[in-house]
């Protein structure tokens, strides 16, 4: 059978009879045991006509494979039907043999994945070094092929981080919130702070408070609150980072200043969840504080606003996977990451 044959499958009806329809051979292979001229021979009969030189030349502004293969679907004068994946397949293949040096978003999302299955399947041991150099390398190659995308591309760097994201079904914006987090429990304190500085376009106001509190937690005061400092002036109307800033304060001998910040998130009246994460914190502030009245006091009013506020709660829990991941500080102020403290209860 040639390569432009179809060989017949078969599948069931809905009324149980097994019926056949045709499947082109390729789809099975993924082109793998197509050469590289045949390859460029049938995209030239879709009107392609392509060489090594053409297609390092098309290449040259996509970032990736996938983009590529859209790209030609586009140029072709019609549409071909049931060939339209084989421009996938050929962009991948030709992409592999003639472009080995340049990595791509498929590439880089296949490891970072197979790394975090390794992780995971570790359990609880610790990062090694190693483990955290591959780490970083990822962060390096992420941003030399968004580097490639500016080039071809509009919008800011979070735009584009989405839109790769979207294309490629893989959040790396979840993963960039997370890791700075994951890295300061493992002790990699400084690693954690360069992917802040790196990536904070992410989410700036998350990723800066909690810049602050690894800071803090692992002893550098100075640094975090001259970080506080800078997030309050920049982020005054978001209540978590003056949640943040108050944990900052807290850790750093300053409770009276916490209290204040915890107030004021309180005072700014926001969906029933930051409640909760000012109430939670608060309320054992003031009983460590020896303000037992103002503890008590502070505790009816939480109870009477999550009774009034009860309609509201399949939001909050909506709210409270989108505010806070799993390797997030926990809102309710232990110092524990939220995977090892709440989750479970607020699922």
């Amino acid at each position: 059978m040639g390569h432009g044959e179809e060989k017949k499958s078969r599948h069931k009806s809905s009324g149980g009879r097994s019926v056949p329809f045709l499947l082109p051979e390729w789809y099975a292979s993924r082109l793998s045991d197509w050469s590289t001229d045949d390859i460029l021979a049938k995209l030239k009969e879709h009107g392609l006509a392509m060489d090594e030189a053409t297609f390092r030349a098309d290449a040259e502004n996509c970032p990736d494979p996938s983009e590529l293969a859209e790209h030609w679907r586009k140029r072709v004068s019609k549409n071909p039907g049931r060939w339209e994946d084989f421009f996938e397949f050929a962009a991948r293949r030709l992409w592999e043999r003639i472009l080995p040096e340049r990595d791509t978003f498929s590439s880089l999302v296949e490891d970072i994945s197979a790394h975090l299955d390794d992780l995971d399947d570790r359990g609880e041991s610790k990062w090694s070094p190693s483990d955290v150099d591959q780490t970083m390398h990822f962060l390096d190659r992420l941003e030399t092929l968004l580097k490639r995308v500016e080039q071809s591309e509009g919008g800011d760097l979070k735009e584009r981080l989405n839109m790769i994201g979207e294309r490629h079904s893989y959040d790396f914006g979840f993963w960039l919130v997370q890791l700075p987090m994951d890295l300061s429990g493992q002790g990699y304190v400084d690693q954690a702070v360069e992917v802040i500085r790196r990536f904070v376009f992410v989410d700036p106001g998350n990723m800066l408070g909690d810049l602050g509190w690894i800071l803090a937690s692992h002893g550098r005061c100075a640094e975090a609150l001259t970080q506080v400092e800078q997030n309050l002036k920049q982020f005054s109307d978001d209540p978590w980072v003056i949640i943040k800033a108050g944990d900052v304060y807290d850790q750093c001998g300053q409770p009276e200043k916490a209290v204040e910040l915890y107030k004021h998130a309180l005072e700014m009246d926001e969906d029933q969840y930051t409640r909760d994460g000012a109430w939670e914190r608060l309320i054992p502030l003031y009983e460590r504080l020896g303000k037992h009245e103002e503890a008590e006091g502070l505790t009816r009013m939480a109870r009477q606003g999550r009774w009034a506020d009860i309609d509201s709660r399949p939001s909050v829990n909506s709210a409270r996977r989108v505010k806070t991941g799993r390797n997030e500080p926990c809102p309710c102020g232990r110092g524990k990451k939220y995977k090892k403290c709440c989750l479970n209860e607020s699922e």
